[in-house]
């Protein structure tokens, strides 16, 4: 069977509606060509070439990076290179490489919950597989629901990892450093949890404006500046 016909009939059998569909379009394939067809696919994954191996162009390359300077598979920035696969592993913010198990672990302060990582604090923590912000400022509300603004329109209630209510500026969460509590933060910002950042908490820029219990929860816009 040729390569073309194989693509034709991968994608007939993902558009088949019942299982008779299904037997149907198999009839008119042999097992040999079966039998082809796995090992066609086994040998374009076992070309691909692994971290450190010579290459050409980014697509001989199991990752997709072929840097012409270096003419060796790479990893993008930011990632890193598992020494037992030779593969890259790209961590999300709020977690960290483990080069021992080539895995992706919660910072530390900060433990699973429900695949995502959550705080151990007297303001958050993990409940049935759910993290779980208790915030204690009076409509701060969530990232779902909206924040209430405080003063300035790119400040809004945010709760800390101590569990206080702080008027907060929304920044783009690559530009702010991670934390577990203020005391990780450089001075002028705060320990916010519950933002739009992930669960863990994030050093937030004080706006300084006092925050009032009769402030009423605004939704935030999709901005790109709301982000914190």
């Amino acid at each position: 069977m040729s390569e073309d016909r194989f693509s034709t009939l991968a994608r007939e059998l993902a558009m088949a509606k019942t299982r008779r569909e299904a037997m149907r379009l198999l009839g008119g394939v042999t097992a040999g060509s079966l039998l082809s067809l796995v090992g066609y696919s086994r040998a374009q994954a076992a070309r691909c070439k692994l971290v450190g191996q010579r290459c050409r162009s980014n697509s001989e390359c199991c990752d997709g990076i072929c840097p012409a300077a270096t003419g060796r598979c790479s990893c993008s920035d930011g990632s890193n290179v598992c020494a037992s696969t030779r593969r890259c592993i790209s961590c999300d913010a709020e977690r960290a490489f483990n080069p021992d198990t080539c895995r992706c672990d919660c910072l530390p302060g900060t433990s699973e919950c429900g695949g995502v990582c959550c705080g151990s604090s007297a303001c958050q923590s993990c409940s049935n597989d759910v993290c779980v912000t208790s915030a204690e400022c009076e409509g701060g509300g969530t990232c779902d629901t909206g924040f209430t603004p405080c003063g300035d329109p790119d400040c809004f209630a945010f709760t800390t990892a101590e569990c206080t209510c702080v008027c907060g500026q929304s920044r783009f969460c690559s530009d702010l450093a991670r934390c577990v509590s203020t005391g990780d933060c450089p001075s002028g910002t705060v320990c916010a949890i519950g933002t739009c950042c992930g669960s863990s908490g994030v050093c937030t820029p004080i706006c300084g404006t006092p925050i009032t219990a009769t402030s009423s929860v605004a939704k935030r816009q999709s901005g790109a500046r709301n982000t914190a």
